[in-house]
C-alpha cells in the first residue's frame, strides 16, 4: 500500500485489497472525514472516467490481463 497527498487536501492511496468501507475506517479512526472517493482502477483494469453506474466492454489486453491476474487459464 501507498499514497501521495495531492493538492486541496486530495489524498491517493493504493491499496491491494478492498474491505467494506476500509478507507472510510481507516481514516475516520485518524481523525479525518473522508467526503468523497473516487476509484481509478480494478486490478489490472484502469475505469477511466466512465461515469457511476455505465459500464463498457474489456478489450482483449484487458481481458488477458485479468485472466493473468487471476491465474485463470
Amino acid at each position: 500500500s501507498g499514497y501521495k497527498e495531492l493538492p486541496n487536501n486530495w489524498l491517493e492511496l493504493k491499496i491491494h485489497e478492498g474491505r467494506y468501507h476500509i478507507v472510510r475506517r481507516i481514516f475516520e479512526e485518524l481523525g479525518h472525514k473522508v467526503i468523497t472517493l473516487i476509484r481509478t482502477d480494478f486490478g489490472p483494469i484502469n475505469i477511466g472516467d466512465i461515469k457511476p453506474g455505465r459500464f463498457r466492454h474489456l478489450n482483449a489486453v484487458e481481458i488477458d490481463n485479468l485472466f493473468n491476474a487471476l491465474s485463470i487459464k
